[in-house]
């Protein structure tokens, strides 16, 4: 199966870390004209410079389907502009900066007039150019799903001549991603629950302001440059064939490929994920299940703390409702002319 000769698609999966990028990003890759990467940022990092291991399970620079990417983009791994990725200034993360990115009073991969900058910028949109149409061709795929969920890289993405970006923004309840943080922070406690004994209400508030700056970041940076999906983690968890069909609409592909057993179980087969979570190496059946631990597991005060530092997008994302309505209305736009 042939790689559109128009162009690349790559749909980005823009979010919160703790969402469910690289499940949702493997059931995906699933389908016969897709491939699933998980976390394309960080291969020059982790990938190239440290020969991590790939989801196959040999190291990046050992894996055969990276060998030939590399090979066919840049003439061979140790050929390709590394420094491009590795040194270029990295994206805004700090407060002063996101904001300032948030809101336009300055632009994530801008050319600011330095002539330095502007040749780095060019070099790493050419460098990146180049291993994502590379992926395309060597795996015969006509769209790549990178979940690499970082805001300025899905706008740099968004500048790259022949590739046609599709951004699924995926959101998980603040309540969720908070318990998620507090529990791989505090892998000792007693009881299971995550309580303001263990994490300091302070740490739980700047999380519950991240959530929301990140959020905010991906709805004013991407929708307007790209084709722009919304969906809710626990959407999906709960109905997702109905949500692998509507991402198979929204980007214009057959998911018929992909059919879950009782509704909610997939076959994933071998994939070349160069980074993400451990669950990228998961294969054969996996029942998906909602992860709502938090009801039970996150304390009474730090769950005030959470809700009330991210209220306003909980209720724009549908999460401050009760019962069956619930469920978010899912935003679609096109790409801007």
């Amino acid at each position: 199966m042939d790689a559109s000769p128009s162009g690349v698609k790559v749909l980005y999966i823009a979010g919160c870390w703790r969402s469910g990028s690289t499940l949702i990003g493997r059931v995906l890759g699933q389908a016969s004209g897709l491939i699933s990467v998980c976390e394309l940022a960080t291969i020059w990092q982790l990938g190239v410079a440290r020969n991590e291991l790939c989801s196959c399970g040999h190291g990046v620079r050992d894996c055969g389907f990276w060998r030939d990417v590399f090979q066919r983009a840049f003439g061979g791994i140790d050929a390709a502009d590394v420094s491009a990725a590795l040194h270029d200034p990295q994206p805004p993360y700090g407060t002063r900066d996101a904001l300032a990115t948030t809101f336009g009073w300055d632009e994530a991969w801008a050319d600011r007039g330095d002539a330095p900058a502007q040749h780095r910028r060019q070099r790493q949109r050419r460098t990146l150019g180049k291993l994502y149409h590379a992926i395309a061709a060597v795996s015969g795929r006509r769209c790549i799903v990178d979940g690499s969920k970082i805001p300025s890289y899905g706008v740099g993405l968004s500048t790259l001549a022949g590739v046609d970006l599709y951004v699924l923004h995926l959101v998980r309840d603040s309540r969720a991603v908070t318990n998620s943080w507090a529990r791989k922070r505090d892998r000792n406690r007693d009881e299971g629950v995550a309580d303001s004994r263990r994490v300091r209400l302070l740490d739980v508030a700047r999380e519950g302001i991240a959530w929301t700056r990140w959020n905010l970041m991906i709805e004013s940076l991407l929708r307007p440059r790209a084709s722009y999906l919304r969906m809710r983690y626990e959407d999906f968890a709960a109905r997702p064939q109905e949500a692998v069909d509507r991402v198979g609409r929204f980007i214009g592909e057959d998911m018929s490929g992909i059919r879950l057993r009782g509704g909610n179980v997939v076959h994933l087969a071998d994939e070349h994920a160069a980074d993400g979570n451990r669950m990228r190496f998961t294969r054969g059946d996996l029942a998906i299940r909602l992860d709502d631990r938090w009801q039970q597991e996150l304390g009474p005060s730090l769950r005030r703390v959470v809700t009330a530092t991210t209220w306003p997008l909980l209720a724009r994302y549908g999460y401050l409702q009760t019962g069956p309505s619930a469920v978010a209305t899912p935003a679609v736009s096109p790409a801007s002319p």
